[in-house]
């Protein structure tokens, strides 16, 4: 009895490194379908909102979330966003049409997993999964002097974000992680 539990053990830890991959894989574009998120693809969304910061998918929160994010234009983050009205009005419809709860892309689907029905986040970076994905990457931020200062920069550390992949085989940390490429050394 004593000399199988090492063999449980062990196969136990393989099938939920297996789940944690699968899982991990559905941020990856290129090897789930759907995997990751709908790129950003609207021109108005993209030059009004990615003149300040990184364009964030619509399916990275519910629409309740993106209509609380729109009907608070005044006070985005302490800064008001003087959209003119016609934008405003297609920025929220773009949002809502493509928002998580709308979308077939995996990423969405992983939001939404642990985040309550009636919650509605206005800060990415407060959403469950965010949290539990970058628990080190906060701490990286806050002990070391790492050149990613915030969380809202996606594109700092993840190569493909601007196209939806969100993929772990491509994230590079600035001045913590290594680049290694094929045929490269240590």
């Amino acid at each position: 009895m004593k000399a199988t539990f090492p063999l449980v053990l062990a196969g136990a830890l393989l099938l939920a490194s297996a789940q944690a991959l699968a899982i991990d894989d559905r941020f990856n574009a290129a090897k789930y379908d759907k995997g990751g998120f709908a790129p950003v693809n609207d021109e108005v969304y993209a030059r009004e909102c990615g003149s300040c910061h990184f364009t964030y998918m619509p399916g990275m929160l519910p629409e309740r979330s993106w209509h609380a994010l729109m009907t608070s234009t005044e006070k985005h983050f302490g800064e008001s966003l003087s959209l003119k009205p016609d934008a405003a009005k297609h920025i929220e419809a773009y949002l809502a049409a493509n928002a998580a709860d709308r979308s077939p892309y995996r990423g969405s689907e992983l939001i939404l997993w642990d985040l309550p029905r009636e919650a509605a986040p206005t800060r990415i970076t407060m959403l469950p999964l965010m949290r539990q994905r970058h628990v080190i990457i906060r701490k990286l931020m806050r002990d070391t002097n790492t050149p990613v200062k915030t969380l809202t920069n996606c594109d700092a550390c993840h190569e493909n974000a601007s196209s939806g992949s969100f993929a772990y085989d491509h994230i590079l940390v600035p001045g913590v992680s290594k680049v290694i490429r094929p045929g490269g050394a240590f």
